[in-house]
């Protein structure tokens, strides 16, 4: 194996750890450009890492069968444990043998486009991935989030945090479907933060030109410039003859001083920030960020109101300057972490 591909091996076992940066993101696209054979290789792993887990004797069944369609002939030994470790295992031996094998060469038989068509595509708490969709649009996702996509449309429905890259079309807007409001794009890169129960949508213009559909009836829109964020309030359940105004608010997007980062577009650079926000808050993206259960016990707290940016820091280190801020104390077992 080359240099080269030992390099993009890395990279590949990094992104689908949800641990690789924008940057090496943008690296291994670059080292997979050419190679439309690897392209949807790491596409049936991307496909095996975002199933659900299933029982024992199921697990392996599927393994083999991914592995099958990866022109690999490799018995993978059977384990009690659950999907996501086997994962871990079998996406480094499947790739490195992809890039050793002349078997792997030719997957890939679709000659119109090089991109990956996704259908549905998920993040589990803790990790974060990418993906091209048909159109050529690039979608990163946050942890704990999900996109769905109509082959041959330029439309996604999203759950949780994505950062778009949008090819451009004038005569095809692109549009992505959140709760109660389409935001509309033309060609433009963006970020949109609508986690459940969050109580809002936020869209984030860094370039481009987008519009916000409130969808309410009114027919009223919001046009965002660059370096402007909508927040739309996402109000319960209402009846349908009873329907209220959507309320929002339009703002410029905010800068870390500590990092000169745009502070929503961090993530993509494993920073985490917090503005005025409240430790449930807090402790709610954490528990996105690092797949882990967080409990706070003592309701005193829940009135803290913190401020920080966290980059490239395990959960240890973020508890330890919460708890200097808040004044909690912590421990761990294996049910998580227990505020109190």
């Amino acid at each position: 194996m080359n240099m080269e591909n030992e390099r993009a091996l890395y990279l590949i076992t990094r992104k689908l750890a949800g641990e690789a940066t924008l940057s090496e993101l943008e690296e291994l696209d670059a080292l997979l450009a050419n190679d439309i054979a690897m392209q949807y290789s790491v596409s049936l792993l991307e496909e095996l890492e975002s199933m659900p887990t299933l029982p024992q004797g199921e697990e392996e069944q599927m393994l083999q069968s991914r592995l099958a369609r990866l022109n690999l002939s490799e018995e993978m030994p059977a384990t009690k444990r659950r999907i996501l470790p086997i994962l871990k295992w079998a996406t480094a031996a499947a790739v490195a043998a992809l890039m050793v094998s002349s078997a792997g060469w030719y997957l890939y038989k679709k000659k119109s486009h090089s991109s990956i068509t996704a259908r549905e595509i998920s993040t589990r708490p803790g990790s974060r991935t990418n993906v091209v969709l048909e159109d050529g649009t690039r979608v990163w996702l946050n942890a704990d989030s999900r996109i769905e996509s109509v082959q041959g449309k330029r439309e996604v429905t999203l759950t949780g945090e994505a950062y778009f890259d949008v090819v451009s079309d004038a005569n095809n807007p692109f549009i992505v479907h959140v709760g109660k409001i389409d935001v509309r794009v033309l060609g433009t890169t963006l970020n949109i933060k609508a986690y459940p129960g969050q109580g809002a949508v936020e869209t984030s213009l860094i370039k481009g030109k987008l519009e916000v559909d409130l969808k309410e009836g009114s027919g009223r829109k919001i046009v965002l410039l660059p370096g402007q964020k909508a927040v739309v309030a996402t109000p319960g359940v209402q009846p349908p003859d009873q329907l209220m105004p959507i309320d929002y608010a339009v703002s410029n997007m905010a800068t870390d001083s500590t990092t000169g980062q745009l502070t929503e577009t961090g993530w993509l650079n494993n920073q985490l920030s917090f503005k005025q926000q409240s430790l449930p808050e807090i402790l709610q993206e954490l528990e996105r960020w690092y797949g882990i259960n967080i409990e706070l016990k003592n309701d005193r707290y829940n009135q803290e109101i913190i401020t920080g940016t966290f980059k490239d820091k395990d959960l240890y280190q973020v508890l330890q300057a919460l708890q200097l801020s808040a004044g909690f104390k912590f421990h761990t077992d294996s049910l998580g972490v227990h505020i109190y």
